[in-house]
């Protein structure tokens, strides 16, 4: 299955081993999806994804939002803000 998301926020800290890159699902939120080890985003690998607790406008929840980790951290570099990715399970 592959669903497509919006990078919105890249993000490194030193403190930490892997880099996070916050999301959000462009096409309908009706997919369900699983990590497996084969799941790549942008085709990089992945190694967790959760859903970081965000609002809209009027206040409501968001349930486009994804945060994931990559796998290799020297792949941060091929990901940047407004760019369009797959994510391939």
């Amino acid at each position: 299955m592959i669903i497509k998301f919006r990078i919105d926020h890249v993000l490194h800290n030193a403190a930490r081993k892997t880099p996070h890159i916050f999301d959000t699902q462009l096409n309908h939120f009706e997919y369900n999806f699983q990590l497996t080890d084969s799941t790549t985003l942008g085709g990089y690998e992945i190694i967790h994804f959760s859903m970081p607790r965000a609002l809209d406008e009027d206040g409501n929840p968001r349930f486009d939002c994804y945060v994931f980790r990559l796998k290799d951290r020297s792949n941060l570099k091929y990901f940047k803000a407004g760019q369009e990715v797959e994510l391939i399970e």
